[in-house]
């Protein structure tokens, strides 16, 4: 489903406030993912820490730049990986930027929240 810039920045700053643990996956042809926390969510620009612990990072995007939105919710997949994407994702946004002749996108999900009795 398509999202409008607000709805967009909407969910972004929702993330952020709640706390949410997000990926960000980025790439065509070598893919690459992040996770972590919102530090900063504006109109002009978003900043994701990384949670990797010695080697976290910031990843910027250029939110003033982006041109297209598009929001997935887990509970709308279907066939055989359903249930794995329902227990690992609540939903994501697929933000399209503009960038001379080549398309960049990145593609964000809220993580479920994992409890410590699963995580060991």
């Amino acid at each position: 489903m398509f999202s409008s810039r607000e709805e967009a920045l909407a969910l972004l700053d929702k993330w952020k406030s709640e706390g949410s643990l997000v990926t960000a996956l980025f790439g065509c042809e070598v893919r690459f993912s992040v996770t972590g926390k919102f530090l900063l969510v504006s109109s002009d620009a978003v900043y994701l820490v990384s949670d990797a612990g010695e080697s976290a990072g910031t990843v910027f995007l250029p939110f003033v730049r982006a041109v297209a939105f598009e929001y997935v919710d887990a509970r709308e997949a279907s066939g055989p990986h359903r249930k794995s994407v329902q227990s690992q994702i609540i939903c994501g946004l697929r933000i399209s930027f503009r960038r001379e002749d080549v398309p960049e996108e990145v593609f964000l999900y809220e993580r479920v929240a994992q409890s410590v009795s699963d995580s060991s």
